[in-house]
């Protein structure tokens, strides 16, 4: 094995690839949301009349939680893959024991780095998961009363 192998094991293999994948995705995401749900027009249904209010308000609500479903796969999955990098490290440590010290410590590598950049992952997405799902109801709740208020002037 050479050193740009041992290399690509000590941080992770192919497991950390598919996490900074999905880092990736998340990141676009979050930095979407952001944009989204602190705009200025956020609240902004257009002309509501009280025969199309509710279809309005949908409509919304359809909008605010586009793409969410990406940073819920993430946060899930992110661990998960975090452990099944540290399986295939640890199945590597145990297959070439009597090869290569060398060899081992790569593979326990493999096992605690993507353990590590899994859980890491998913805390950070679920945190902006939760954020912004708290946010859009919020919205949401927010629009209802105002379009209501106007209801009643």
């Amino acid at each position: 094995m050479n050193n740009y192998e041992l290399m690509f094991r000590r941080y992770g293999g192919v497991t950390t690839l598919v996490l900074i994948v999905i880092s990736i995705l998340s990141v676009a995401v979050v930095i979407n949301k952001i944009r989204t749900l602190y705009s200025k027009d956020i609240y902004d249904i257009g002309d509501s009349n009280s025969n199309n209010l509710e279809v309005l308000i949908k409509i919304k609500e359809i909008e605010l939680y586009h793409n969410m479903w990406i940073l819920r796969f993430s946060y899930l999955v992110a661990p998960l893959l975090g452990i099944l990098g540290t399986v295939l490290g640890l199945i590597n440590a145990f297959s070439s024991i009597e090869t290569s010290k060398e060899i081992v410590s790569a593979s326990i590598s493999q096992a605690l780095v993507t353990t590590a950049i899994g859980l890491i992952l998913s805390i950070a997405i679920h945190f902006f998961y939760s954020l912004f799902i708290e946010k859009i109801e919020n919205i949401l709740d927010t629009i209802e009363l105002n379009e209501k208020k106007k209801e009643l002037i």
